[in-house]
């Protein structure tokens, strides 16, 4: 049997998980499709998983231009709700 032992001091190195957004690589550009995304745009080649390290987050890379909001992202790689 395997198990996973994490000491407490472990279980402390995140005490938020870090932000997981769904993008859409469009035009060589980033276009946020927010936290939860349709299936049908989860299954596209185009859309991956963004899992942010210390110190970065969505508006962060908004700012810098990186990632294109889910409001000025390409037309159709947005799905309803987000």
């Amino acid at each position: 049997m395997n198990a996973l032992a994490i000491s407490p001091r472990a279980s402390g190195a995140f005490p938020q998980p870090p932000p997981l957004r769904y993008v859409a690589i469009l035009d060589k550009r980033l276009h946020d499709l927010g936290s939860e995304a349709d299936p049908r745009l989860r299954e596209d080649l185009n859309t991956r998983m963004i899992l942010f390290g210390a110190g970065w987050s969505p508006s962060r890379l908004q700012a810098s231009g990186v990632l294109r909001p889910a409001e000025n992202s390409a037309p159709g790689c947005v799905s309803e709700g987000t």
